[in-house]
C-alpha cells in the first residue's frame, strides 16, 4: 500500500478541525483537494475515516484508531526534516571529536577557540582516552574525528578504515622547576632519567620515543614513575617538586611564561607524531569539515 505523506497531512487536518473548509483553508489547498485526499486515503485503506453530514465532520472508529499511527509518521517527517536541516547548517549541530592529550592541550583548544568564535552555536563535544579507544569508537560512529598519536595506527586491526591527515610535527621539551639541575647544558638523557618523570596515561608516545633512543628496558626500568589522566597534573607535579614531564613546544612556551618552570631541549628524534583520524566512508558534516580546517590552518602556523 502507496500512501503519500499529503494524504496523511489532510486526514490529521480535517480530523483536528473537524470541517473540509477550514482543512483546506489551514493547508492552502481547494476543499476539493481535500475530499479527493480523504477519498483516496479512504480507497487505500478499504474502510471510512469519517461521518459526513452537512452540518458536521465525526470520526469513525477507524479514523479514531488510525490517527495516532498518522501522526506518528507526520512527527517522524518533520523530525527527518529537522535532522536534515541541520546536516546542512553550518551554523547549528553539534562535533564529537576524539583527542590525545598532547594535541587537546593547545592545538585543538586553540581551533576550537577560533570556531566558535564564527559558529557559536554549534557545538562540540571533546572526548579523551587512549588512541586504540577513541579510534574503536570512531568506527562505531561515535566520534567525527579523533586528533591523537599516528605511530602504531598500521598495526591497528581496522587500518584500512581510516584515513589519516598527518600534522605537521613539533618538537617536544622537557618541563622543570626553576633551578632544576637538568637545566644545565651539560645534561644528557641518562642525567634526566634518573629523576621521576609525569606523563599523560593516554598518550604512550614520548615513553616509545625514551626506549627507542636511549635502548632502555622499559620492564626491568618502568617509565614512567607517574602516569596520570590530567596534563594540567603533570605540571603542577613538576612545580612542587625535582619530578619532569614533557610537552609540545608550543604549549612549553606558554608554560614557561610562569617563572617557576623552565624548559630544555631534546634531540631531534623527539616530536610529536599526530594526525586527524577521519572514517573513510563517512562524510563530514559542514560545521566538522570547517573546524578540520581550522586544526589544519592552526597546527601549521605553529
Amino acid at each position: 500500500m502507496n500512501i503519500n505523506i499529503r494524504l496523511l497531512k489532510h486526514f490529521d487536518s480535517v480530523f483536528r478541525l473537524r470541517s473540509f473548509v477550514k482543512a483546506a483553508e489551514e493547508q492552502l489547498v481547494t476543499q476539493s483537494a481535500i475530499t479527493k485526499s480523504i477519498k483516496l486515503l479512504e480507497t487505500k485503506l478499504g474502510d471510512v475515516l469519517f461521518d459526513r453530514t452537512t452540518n458536521r465532520v465525526t470520526p469513525t472508529d477507524t479514523g479514531e484508531r488510525l490517527i495516532v499511527h498518522a501522526r506518528d509518521v507526520i512527527a517522524s517527517l518533520h523530525v527527518f526534516e529537522q535532522q536534515s536541516s541541520r546536516i546542512h547548517n553550518i551554523e547549528t549541530g553539534c562535533i564529537n571529536i576524539g583527542s590525545g592529550p598532547y594535541p587537546l592541550q593547545k592545538l585543538l583548544t586553540k581551533a576550537i577557540h577560533a570556531f566558535s568564535k564564527k559558529h557559536e552555536y554549534v557545538q562540540i563535544i571533546i572526548h579523551t582516552g587512549s588512541p586504540n579507544v577513541l579510534l574503536s569508537k570512531l568506527i562505531a560512529r561515535q566520534l567525527d574525528m579523533v586528533i591523537s598519536d599516528i605511530s602504531k595506527f598500521e598495526t591497528m586491526s581496522f587500518f584500512e578504515k581510516i584515513s589519516i591527515h598527518a600534522l605537521p610535527v613539533e618538537p617536544l621539551m622537557i618541563i622543570h622547576r626553576s633551578g632544576h639541575p637538568v637545566s644545565h647544558p651539560s645534561t644528557t638523557m641518562s642525567d634526566m632519567l634518573s629523576y621521576p618523570w609525569a606523563l599523560p596515561k593516554s598518550s604512550p608516545h614520548f615513553s616509545r620515543l625514551i626506549s627507542t633512543v636511549t635502548k632502555r628496558d622499559m620492564n626491568t626500568y618502568p617509565f614512567p614513575q607517574y602516569l596520570v589522566e590530567v596534563p594540567s597534573v603533570c605540571i603542577e607535579l613538576v612545580r612542587n617538586s625535582d619530578t619532569l614531564t614533557s610537552v609540545p613546544l608550543s604549549y612549553a612556551i606558554e608554560i614557561c611564561q610562569d617563572p617557576s618552570f623552565g624548559m630544555s631541549i631534546l634531540s631531534q628524534a623527539f616530536q610529536t607524531n599526530d594526525g586527524i583520524h577521519t572514517l573513510k566512508n563517512k562524510t563530514l558534516g559542514p560545521a566538522a569539515t570547517e573546524l578540520h580546517k581550522y586544526i589544519e590552518t592552526i597546527a601549521q602556523q605553529r
